[in-house]
């Protein structure tokens, strides 16, 4: 490639000299027609092969480069042929206007159009900004010709403008679009040679189409067989209509939202008049495609629709008008009202909620989301179908669009206030290394690699600190027997259950950091005590820690108020948490001996040798622990797409799911489906609770039920009650007869007992202290009810 670009930038300097020796002897009127007739024919054999050249060169040209490549060759060859022009008309004795030939990228000489040496171009080497470095001369493109035929070299020679043409990767259903605007924009256009068809077309087909004609080499002859090839493949009418059936026919269930809906019409709207396009009618398929799409279709939508249509029987034309209206319905904001009136909190207090406006119908457009890897109705972000980061970067790369925002322009020229929501770097965030945390392994668990900082310093190994401090904590624990026992019970009890392994080489590994850890006491009868791992430890001030060198990326959260909000839409509410959600993630085998620690050989011996284990799992310590996570759990959901996944995915907070239903029926299937589906990513949906008697049985029977004693929905008992129910409630409405009977109330002697207010079982510490008298006259029942009159309220206030 750049022995030929030596040879063509010598044939051009050879013009240049030629053009120049030329113009001095007709300054010096040194020179006759013969001559100068010769040195246009001269120009002409040079520029016959520096165009076999610039073909050659293009061959091997970079896709990339390719567009400037040609424009650079046509503006030369342009230029060339001014010039020969020029000295035929004035060997011809023609009379031409002016015009202006560059000397520099700068400097303009005026010409004019006698033999004077004056008069005559002026013509020298001028560096051109590109990637080469040659020879160039350019000519004012407002040149004109008095001459019998003014404009042959101006039609034939002219710089193109970009053309901003439709890529096509090899989905058939594109190929009508793509060819229609090739064959009309390039394949007919008269201007162009079909070398320079061939360019356009390579630099437009990318993927599986790319692959179609990848062996044909970039010449006049191979152009046709390019087309005949793509053709054959892409261009058959009825394997198209094939295409377009399956798509109909393979349309995803849409969900009771206005983007769901939009997407699923859009894509059924694209189908049908992909097929009247090639000369189906609607009544040759329709009557097959309406009881499909009917039944695509949410229950809710069916209804509404059924209704509005009467008993008529549908055909695809009503039908598609009937999805269309009830879409523009969703999306405007008005949706019809169903039998069934689910009061709200605003019902039964009165209180007038809260107004907001929305834009006018005629203005209000949703615009449905389209992934720019898979060309499928979803966001980038939730692409399940280009997962690789590599091929991920190789579309964007192919589509030449921003790596930030996906603009038609370059990353470092993007305005774009948004960054990667991971990093917040500059790159889409579909693009982020975060992505490649997670793996599937063979046995229904994922894998996760730790997010390192990009050049992150030099992990210390922390070994020294880390067994001061466990010996240090040994010699605490040795003191109470009992705890020494319940700590050494829950590393073996880590161990039985995959969750820590003893290493058995500490002398080898990549990156080797030791983690020391302590207990946290807890107000718990079956786990007094807790192990937290130290992750933030530093050997010196000057060193980091393991936490210092990991990227701190906040998880992508639901709205705690949005889940609580739609947690109390419904009349049927269930809570659920994942069992030991971190534990159940395993980490790359590369990043385990960075969580390395010590603990006794002999716990019962506290002065037993200590052995070195290291986790095969996640563990809660880490910066990074609640991102990678989230990460997996929306991966998880996304990869096993369904209304459950969903549902999930929006009342999901951490490891806690709060949601509620419409019907019992719906809340079972959830139940079960729920639990089946994150089962196959290794996660089990344990401590299940609801206000429906059917549920908490059948999760008692599937040892699934939260046994906790404690209310932790507190409105459960009364959740769907009506509002005349509950005005007809003598106890919500006056409260117990002991409040208005003052014989009742408790006597004060002064002496006072703080009891505990926990909110769960399962926290820590007590969220607050209720100061009560140490005796009462009323005791048993009563005193019970009383502690409860209080507790209830003053979780409902911390809670909330």
């Amino acid at each position: 490639m750049e022995k030929l670009k030596a040879i063509r930038g010598g044939h051009r300097s050879a013009v240049t000299r030629l053009i120049n020796r030329t113009k001095e002897r007709i300054s010096q009127e040194d020179i006759g027609h013969e001559e100068l007739s010769a040195a246009a024919d001269n120009l002409t054999k040079k520029r016959n092969l520096l165009e076999s050249l610039d073909s050659q060169i293009l061959d091997g040209t970079e896709l990339e480069d390719m567009e400037q490549e040609i424009l650079d060759a046509d503006d030369y060859a342009m230029n060339m042929e001014v010039v020969i022009r020029r000295f035929k008309d004035i060997v011809s004795g023609n009379k031409t206007t002016p015009f202006q030939q560059t000397v520099s990228e700068t400097t303009y000489v005026p010409i004019a159009n006698t033999l004077d040496s004056s008069n005559f171009p002026s013509t020298s080497i001028a560096n051109h900004n590109s990637n080469h470095s040659e020879n160039v001369f350019t000519v004012d493109n407002n040149s004109v010709y008095t001459n019998a035929n003014p404009t042959t070299a101006t039609n034939f020679y002219h710089k193109l403008p970009k053309l901003d043409l439709p890529n096509f990767t090899g989905d058939i259903l594109t190929w009508q679009t793509f060819w229609e605007s090739f064959e009309t924009t390039i394949h007919h256009n008269p201007s162009l040679t079909n070398i320079q068809k061939f360019s356009y077309l390579k630099s437009q087909v990318h993927s599986e189409a790319a692959q179609c004609i990848s062996g044909l080499s970039l010449s006049n002859a191979n152009y046709e067989h390019a087309i005949i090839l793509l053709k054959e493949r892409y261009g058959q009418t009825q394997t198209i209509i094939n295409a377009y059936m399956q798509n109909l026919l393979e349309l995803t269930h849409p969900s009771l939202t206005p983007q769901s809906i939009r997407a699923f019409y859009d894509k059924m709207e694209s189908c049908i008049r992909g097929l009247e396009s090639l000369g189906q009618s609607q009544d040759t398929f329709g009557s097959l495609l309406v009881p499909i799409i009917f039944g695509k279709l949410p229950d809710e939508m069916r209804k509404l629709m059924t209704r509005e249509h009467g008993k008529k029987n549908w055909d695809i034309r009503s039908l598609r008008e009937a999805i269309g209206k009830e879409m523009h319905v969703q999306e405007t904001g008005f949706s019809n009202q169903s039998d069934n009136f689910t009061p709200t909190a605003s019902f039964y207090t009165a209180a007038k909620p809260k107004s907001y406006s929305r834009p006018q119908s005629g203005n209000y457009q949703t615009k449905p989301k389209t992934c720019i890897y898979c060309k499928q109705s979803h966001s980038s972000l939730e692409c399940t179908t280009v997962v690789d980061r590599e091929k991920r970067f190789s579309i964007i790369k192919q589509k030449k669009v921003c790596y930030n925002c996906f603009g038609s322009h370059k990353v470092s020229e993007c305005r774009s206030r948004f960054r990667c929501r991971k990093c917040d770097k500059k790159h889409h965030t579909s693009l982020c290394d975060s992505n490649k945390n997670q793996e599937k392994e063979s046995d229904n668990r994922y894998i996760a690699k730790l997010p390192w900082k990009e050049d992150f310093p030099e992990l210390p190994s922390n070994y020294n600190i880390t067994k001061r401090r466990t010996l240090s904590l040994i010699n605490r624990l040795s003191r109470e027997p009992e705890m020494m026992k319940v700590y050494g019970d829950i590393i073996a009890d880590q161990e039985k259950r995959g969750f820590v392994e003893k290493v058995q080489d500490e002398n080898a590994g990549e990156k080797i950091h030791y983690i020391p850890h302590h207990a946290v006491k807890k107000d718990s009868p079956t786990t007094p005590i807790r192990i937290v791992y130290d992750c933030s430890c530093r050997e010196s001030s000057d060193k980091p820690s393991l936490n210092d060198c990991l990227m701190s990326v906040p998880p992508q959260m639901n709205e705690l108020t949005g889940i609580i909000a739609r947690f109390r839409l419904h009349q049927y509410a269930a809570t659920t948490d994942i069992e030991k959600a971190f534990l159940q993630i395993e980490l790359d085998e590369k990043d385990r001996d960075v969580t390395r620690f010590f603990w006794l050989s002999e716990p019962a011996d506290p002065t037993s040798q200590l052995i070195t284990y290291r986790f095969r799992v996640v563990l809660f310590g880490t910066t990074c622990s609640p991102f990678i996570l989230n990460a997996t759990l929306l991966k998880h959901l996304n990869n096993n797409s369904s209304i459950t996944a969903n549902m999930l995915k929006k009342d999901l907070y951490v490891d806690n799911v709060l949601s509620s239903f419409q019907t019992e029926e719906s809340m079972m299937t959830f139940y079960k489906e729920s639990r089946e589906l994150l089962s196959k990513g290794g996660f089990n949906l344990r401590s299940w609770t609801s206000n429906n008697v059917k549920l908490r049985q059948v999760a008692a029977t599937e040892n699934s039920l939260d046994k906790s004693k404690s209310v932790k929905i507190l409105d459960q008992l009364t959740r769907g009650t009506s509002a005349e129910k509950f005005v007809q409630n003598k106890l919500w409405m006056h409260g117990p007869e002991w409040i208005t009977n003052e014989h009742q109330w408790p006597s004060w002697h002064g002496n006072m007992t703080t009891t505990s207010l926990i909110v769960n079982e399962e926290d820590e510490e007590p969220v607050a202290s209720l100061v009560l008298p140490a005796q009462t006259e009323n005791t048993g029942a009563r005193q019970t009810e009383r502690h409860f009159l209080v507790y209830l309220p003053m979780r409902f206030a911390i809670q909330c």
